[in-house]
This record gives C-alpha cells, sequence and structure tokens, in this order.
C-alpha cells in the first residue's frame, strides 16, 4: 500500500539519521505497544520484544478477520428480519387492525409492547448498567472485572498475562532481580497496563506485603511464576523458564480464542431464534385479538 511503503520509507530515514526505533516509531503504535519498545531497546532486547508483540499484533488481526467472516452471515439474517419486522408493521398490522375497529388499537399496540419489553429494553439496561459500572473503577479493577466475566475472562486474563511476561523475560535479561521486575512501573507510560500493576506492586512491597502473597491475590500476574519463585529459581535459569512457560501461555491464549469463535454462530443463530419468535407473537397476537373481536 502506497501510505505504509511512505510509512516506512520515513523510519528507514530516522533510523538511518541515528534516531532510536522507539522515537522513529513514534505515533504508529499504540502507547502501551510504544512503552514497551522502549522499555526493550533500553535493557537490548528490541528484537525479543518486536518478535513477540508482532506475534500478538498478528494473533489479534487473524482472529479479527475470522470474527468478520463468522458473523457477516448471522447479520444478514438480522437484516433480513429486520425488514420482515418493517414490512409486517407497515402492510401486515394494519390490514389485520382494519378487519374490526375494536382491534385497531389493541394491534398497533401490541407489537411495540412485545418487542420493547422482551427484547430491547433488556439488553439497554444491562448495557448501561456496566457501562455506569465500569466508570467508576480504576484501569485494573476494569481488567479484574472482565477477568471475572464468563467465557472471555479466562482469555482476557491470559493475554495481559502474556504481555507481562514478555517483559519480565526482557527485563530480567538486563540482569534486573524479578521483585525489581515487577515492581518497576516509571518506565512505562501512565495509565498503561504495565505502569498501573507495577505502581500497585511496589505500594504493596512498601506496605510490607511479600512478592508470593502478591502473585497468588492477583489474577493478572500468572500463578506460576509464585512457583518459580518457590523453587528458588534466579538469573538465566528462571529466564528461560519463563521465556518457555510464555510460549506455552501464548498457545493457550490462541486455543481459547478459537473456542470462543466457535461459539459465536451458535448463540447469534439462538438470538436470531429469539427475535424470529417475537416476531410470530407480533404476528399472531393482533390476530387473535381481532378474531377475539369479531366473535363479539
Amino acid at each position: 500500500m502506497p501510505q505504509q511503503a511512505e510509512d516506512i520509507s520515513v523510519i528507514h530515514q530516522k533510523l538511518a539519521d541515528g534516531t532510536s526505533f522507539e522515537q522513529s516509531t513514534h505515533g504508529y503504535f499504540s502507547t502501551q505497544i510504544a512503552s514497551q519498545i522502549k522499555v526493550a531497546e533500553v535493557h537490548g532486547e528490541l528484537k525479543l520484544a518486536l518478535t513477540e508483540m508482532s506475534q500478538l499484533l498478528r494473533l489479534q488481526m487473524q482472529q479479527l478477520k475470522k470474527i468478520k467472516a463468522l458473523l457477516r452471515y448471522p447479520m444478514a439474517l438480522l437484516g433480513l428480519l429486520l425488514i420482515l419486522f418493517v414490512a409486517l408493521k407497515i402492510w401486515v398490522f394494519p390490514a389485520i387492525a382494519g378487519l374490526t375497529p375494536n382491534g385497531a388499537a389493541k394491534s398497533n399496540q401490541s407489537v411495540p409492547t412485545v418487542w420493547v419489553l422482551f427484547g430491547l429494553v433488556p439488553v439497554i439496561v444491562l448495557v448501561w448498567v456496566m457501562f455506569e459500572l465500569l466508570k467508576r473503577l480504576d484501569y485494573l479493577a476494569k481488567l479484574r472485572l472482565l477477568c471475572r466475566i464468563p467465557l472471555i475472562g479466562h482469555v482476557v486474563e491470559r493475554y495481559y498475562q502474556y504481555q507481562l511476561l514478555v517483559n519480565v523475560v526482557i527485563m530480567l535479561k538486563s540482569g534486573l532481580r524479578l521483585q525489581e521486575v515487577l515492581a518497576s512501573s516509571k518506565q512505562y507510560a501512565s495509565k498503561s497496563f504495565l505502569f498501573e500493576l507495577g505502581t500497585q506492586i511496589t505500594s504493596q512491597l512498601e506496605a510490607g506485603e511479600t512478592l508470593l502473597t502478591i502473585i497468588q491475590q492477583e489474577p493478572l500476574v500468572p500463578n506460576e511464576l509464585g512457583v518459580f519463585i518457590q523453587k528458588g529459581e534466579t538469573g538465566a535459569k528462571l529466564n528461560e523458564d519463563l521465556l518457555v512457560f510464555s510460549k506455552m501461555i501464548y498457545r493457550e491464549l490462541v486455543e481459547r480464542i478459537e473456542q470462543l469463535i466457535q461459539l459465536i454462530q451458535p448463540i447469534m443463530f439462538a438470538v436470531i431464534g429469539f427475535f424470529i419468535v417475537l416476531t410470530y407473537l407480533s404476528l399472531l397476537i393482533p390476530m387473535y385479538q381481532t378474531v377475539g373481536g369479531m366473535n363479539y
């Protein structure tokens, strides 16, 4: 693509002029990724960081493409269902209501009532409650809440744990101890996951809590990290084991996402089936009222 080729040319020129990779790519990545690149460059592990982050970004793009493909058919069905409902509302329901004067008002009112009460209102209320709840929580609290949601919770948890492990591996290679790595937060962009987590861990350590206790209590930090600490692993051995473990988490993350994607179409078809039932009710209730009105 012309724009991408131009961007790459600009970055290449900046690198040729001696500008750091982090500064050369400023504005092309999200704040969180940019801060991770900066830390990796400082600690001399830019290649490892770029490899792991590109792998994660590639996964996101691939899964998003799959989700869009899976949603295409159900969304088309929902669109057709909406067109059907509009057609019923404009032509069929007035014709049924016109059969008897007494049934007209009832039939006109029953259709929106069924749809609103059994369809839209619960969804709107749920979305509003979730939105208001999330607004009141801080960054880490929002992530912890997401980790508790059925189906997607474990995926969210493993995604952020993988991010953390990649950065731990990078910084351990530079000679830092695990406690120093987990507590370091100033190197990352403020309001990012790693910044917020590092700030919290620093506060807990200063309050006298042990690192093992913090790991066991924090869902965004893998519990397996505590196992490595209990085994007394340090230095190159710890770094090697954590790198292998991060690969395992990545594979688990991919498998979990694939499982979720396979659930998308069944859930969408269940929703479509629900609205088909509502459509039938919207059609049958006015007819029943009309027949009842004609009997009287």
